[in-house]
């Protein structure tokens, strides 16, 4: 990974041959340093881990899970550098018809909330466009349940911090859901060239799952990563490599399809029987809480080299890794952060 400190007289990046291919095969989503404008798109299934996979990312804990409702429309992520803020000032945005809010929170359970209230269909139906169908032009067909509502307008969640190094911009996307045509539609509309993606697996399995179906579209796209989570229990099960050997198809046999095998283990949560320290995902909050922003973001990354180390430690004997199927991503450069030199 190179530093602002590895550049020659050029200012370019003073890389060797060596250096130069590993940035070329770990970091699949490139000039994302420094381009607010690139965005950089997580799909996959319902329950597969894009919140997970968003927030190391990020190296920050959102957390905007809108538990007993889900992700029910896109929500835009951004990054922003401000040498002016102390703490973590948190800028949002919410248009949908005639409703404008735009609220400005330093508290980001107050962020959750708003997230869940914009993604409630029962308490809002009138910012789902799908229950406000026309219902004489639809006569006779099946009305769209509030449980099975979605919408394309998205909330927008921006956060602005002194210690942001790096301008990054992240759309998390409505899990798939089988059945419901609606969210293959919000996913596919994100998928473009001029994006970058990243396609989360989680535990469906090809011939159940909706995840073949963005890899067919992904295969245009000049930058993508595809991440294995519980990756345990899927290289157990001998799924990793159906489900690369499906991806391999749909992507048209594209020579530079890395599928990343992580397990992020249990979030944090106090009392929880089942978290184990040192194994399963810290408390992120009291981290940031205790020792700033930049001592979250090093954690996750070396919360994430740890995880990789055991994956390959407990399945060095069966064969499962190639060039192709590799333990852990690196998320730092899949960001393009440099968390090596943090102070």
């Amino acid at each position: 990974m190179w530093t602002k400190d590895s550049k020659n007289d050029s200012g370019k990046p003073n890389l060797d041959a060596e250096q130069l291919s590993k940035l070329q095969d770990r970091n699949k989503l490139l000039d994302i340093l420094e381009n607010q404008g690139q965005q950089i798109v997580v799909v996959g299934d319902t329950s597969s881990g894009k919140s997970t996979t968003i927030n190391f990312l990020l190296g920050y804990p959102f957390n905007f899970v809108a538990q007993g409702i889900g992700t029910r429309r896109p929500c835009v992520m951004t990054l922003t550098p401000d040498p002016e803020r102390e703490k973590v000032l948190f800028r949002t945005k919410f248009q949908k018809n005639d409703y404008t809010k735009e609220e400005d929170f330093t508290s980001l359970a107050d962020v959750a909330n708003l997230v869940r209230n914009v993604n409630d269909p029962r308490a809002h139906p009138e910012w789902f466009d799908c229950l406000n169908l026309d219902r004489d032009a639809y006569r006779g067909q099946s009305m769209v349940r509030p449980d099975d509502a979605f919408d394309e307008t998205p909330v927008y969640v921006q956060l602005l911090h002194k210690e942001i190094d790096c301008p990054m911009r992240l759309v998390d996307v409505p899990g798939l859901s089988r059945g419901n045509r609606l969210t293959t539609r919000i996913a596919l509309s994100f998928i473009k060239p001029d994006n970058a993606v990243i396609l989360v697996i989680g535990k469906d399995h090809p011939n159940n799952g909706g995840f073949p179906h963005l890899a067919a579209a992904m295969r245009e796209c000049s930058r993508t990563i595809v991440v294995q989570n519980f990756a345990n229990t899927k290289i157990q099960d001998n799924q990793v490599s159906e489900n690369y050997s499906a991806l391999y198809e749909k992507m048209s046999g594209r020579t530079d399809l890395v599928l990343y095998c992580i397990d992020y283990g249990l979030p944090y949560e106090p009392g929880l029987p089942l978290w184990q320290e040192g194994y399963d995902q810290q408390d992120w909050h009291k981290i940031n809480k205790e020792q700033g922003l930049q001592s979250v973001r090093r954690a996750m990354v070396q919360h994430t080299e740890m995880r990789a180390k055991q994956l390959q430690e407990r399945f060095k004997d069966s064969q499962v890794f190639s060039n192709v199927i590799v333990p852990g991503i690196d998320l730092a450069g899949a960001s393009g952060r440099d968390d090596s030199g943090m102070t």
